[in-house]
């Protein structure tokens, strides 16, 4: 496992979890196997209570939860 802390979040890549960032002990990004029991594999961001917000589907598509803010 590869670990690396930086003030109040981390990344860790290991064979177990894949890739994650957390930020204030809740998981941020997910990249590897999002859900085990479909058995897939992508990426999913979670929101700062760890609920997912942007995930890959078992369609290959890039899925978004509730509003998406663009700032310019």
């Amino acid at each position: 496992m590869l670990k690396s802390a930086k003030q109040d979040g981390y990344f860790s890549i290991s064979s177990d979890n894949d890739l994650q960032v957390f930020s204030h002990g809740v998981e941020r990004i997910k990249l590897g196997l999002i859900n085990e029991d479909n058995n897939l594999f992508g990426l999913r961001i979670n929101d700062a209570e760890g609920r997912p917000v942007i995930y890959t589907g078992s369609d290959g598509n890039v899925s978004l939860n509730n509003t998406l803010y663009v700032n310019s």
